[in-house]
């Protein structure tokens, strides 16, 4: 089973999908470090809202440059089976 996991951005009024961004470079133990999954979900399976500081850190270990607006945004980092199995 192939995972992705990207981090989708939701316009916070509307709650519309905005973006979804993959971080598919990151590996399992970096995220692990930066999110604190619980022990019941140690291959991140379920969804994490990402904060600020969250953010910085995918933005250092993806080499991605988003802007966090948490004013206007919410962050997510979500996670799917490839093909939908």
């Amino acid at each position: 089973m192939k995972v992705n996991r990207y981090i989708s951005i939701f316009d916070k009024k509307t709650e519309k999908l905005l973006d979804e961004i993959s971080v598919d470079n990151v590996p399992l133990d970096i995220l692990r470090d930066i999110f604190r999954p619980q022990e019941n979900d140690l291959f991140m399976i379920r969804p994490y809202d990402i904060n600020e500081d969250q953010l910085t850190a995918l933005n250092l270990h993806s080499g991605l440059h988003i802007h966090f607006d948490g004013m206007k945004n919410l962050y997510q980092l979500d996670c799917f089976n490839e093909g939908g199995e």
